[in-house]
């Protein structure tokens, strides 16, 4: 049997998407921030949303820290939902949480074998196209910067 939430959340979390959409945030951000703060509502089914403590909050925090296979987006996506709720939807003064913010950890990115960049090169069937390919192989340049590559350059 499905739990319905009770009507406190339900208008919470409208009143909550409504904000997220009127401040024009991308609809990705919108059904992040809307999981995290589900996953918050439901983890105080019984309480109002706007009258969950500060320190409440900071236990569900300290609780996703530890819940295992939580990534530091994960982490940091949780506070940021739970932070707009109540600064931005009940508008409340800002709010410090005295828990550090988790670091995404450095990874080195992926490096193509000479053989996939051989066929990457040659996938490409038209001339300027390899060029392209080529300058920005050599170049170590992103896209970004291969689009506003001038003749002088």
């Amino acid at each position: 049997m499905v739990k319905v939430p009770p009507l406190m959340h339900r208008l919470a979390l409208k009143s909550y998407i409504e904000t997220l959409s009127l401040k024009n945030y991308s609809l990705n951000t919108i059904k992040n921030y809307k999981n995290h703060f589900t996953a918050f509502l439901n983890f105080y089914s019984g309480d109002r949303p706007s009258e969950i403590s500060k320190e409440n909050v900071i236990k569900y925090l300290l609780y996703v820290r530890n819940k295992k296979n939580w990534s530091a987006s994960e982490q940091n996506g949780t506070i940021n939902a739970i932070k707009f709720f109540y600064e931005k939807v009940l508008n409340r003064p800002k709010e410090v949480y005295d828990i550090p913010r988790a670091k995404k950890p450095f990874q080195l990115p992926e490096v193509y074998s000479e053989e996939e960049i051989m066929k990457i090169i040659n996938a490409a069937k038209n001339l300027k196209h390899r060029c392209i390919i080529c300058a920005a192989y050599a170049g170590g340049m992103g896209v970004g910067e291969m689009v506003v590559l001038k003749i002088n350059d």
